[in-house]
């Protein structure tokens, strides 16, 4: 589970499947997906993704308030945003 970023935040990318991005209850975050071949859904009803309206490979999500970066590029699948406490 994603707890905690640093100020450079994270970065994944040319992955062939499906991620799940566990958030951690107090994070922080902007995501950025772009390159996608799939979607990017979340079963967090806080975090809202919206997918770019010139771009429909990009999607952007704000989690909590919002601050370090994460960026997604090259992802063969779909990436699903949850809840984790591991």
């Amino acid at each position: 589970a994603v707890k905690q970023l640093g100020e450079r935040g994270m970065r994944i990318s040319g992955v062939n499947g499906r991620i799940e991005l566990r958030l951690r209850d107090g994070l922080n975050a902007d995501l950025q997906a772009k390159g996608m071949n799939g979607g990017v859904n979340s079963e967090v009803p806080e975090v809202v993704v919206q997918k770019d309206a010139d771009d429909r490979s990009k999607y952007y999500a704000r989690i909590g308030s919002g601050g370090a970066p994460i960026n997604l590029s090259g992802i063969n699948g779909g990436v699903k945003l949850t809840r984790g406490s591991a």
